[in-house]
């Protein structure tokens, strides 16, 4: 579980990994997950005005959206 703090509250983002690795090491694969929840929340970061008022840039901070996937390794061996 990651937590981050803005003005709203906390939020909690719930993420995960599995791994399974072959006897001998040299094959392994994961199944991973972030946000698993799909959280959505948007933190409006400020903005930066110049001295004749217009507006310079703005920023906001927001929650990535769910993602998954599976990795997989494969190891060579190297000869000697």
């Amino acid at each position: 579980m990651q937590t981050m703090k803005y003005p709203g509250g906390s939020v909690g983002l719930l993420k995960g990994r599995a791994t399974l690795a072959s006897a001998s090491g040299n094959l392994q694969g994961s199944l991973f997950g972030t946000n698993l929840t799909d959280k959505r929340y948007t933190y409006t970061g400020g903005t930066i005005v110049n001295p004749g008022g217009l507006l310079v840039a703005s920023w906001q901070a927001a929650a990535d959206r769910r993602r998954y996937g599976l990795e997989l390794e494969y190891r060579f061996q190297s000869r000697r």
